[in-house]
């Protein structure tokens, strides 16, 4: 993406949620739900930049296994994340 955009002088722009490996294969974190806010504002800071008839690409890469398309499926992925999160405070409680 990085090589065609630098060639055919196409702006580019990022917003990142940063996780470790281990982060990005297990189930997911509430933190991850919990950025949610601060990305959307960072992608409309971005998007203010941009002129009427301009045309925008927004990709989301990285993993989004078991989060939906829609509205019904964030509030899917938000509550399992939540109940992931109990279950790691719990087995974490237990530990000590």
């Amino acid at each position: 993406i990085e090589e065609v955009a630098v060639k055919h002088r196409i702006p580019l722009d990022s917003v990142i949620v940063k996780m470790s490996a281990e982060e990005a294969i297990e189930p997911l974190r509430k933190a991850i739900t919990d950025a949610y806010p601060e990305v959307r504002e960072a992608v409309e800071r971005s998007l203010e930049t941009v002129r009427k008839g301009e045309k925008v690409l927004i990709i989301g890469v990285g993993n989004t296994s078991g989060v939906g398309n829609d509205a019904t499926g964030v509030k899917t992925a938000e509550e399992f994340a939540a109940a992931t999160e109990r279950e790691i405070q719990k087995k974490q409680k237990g530990k000590k």
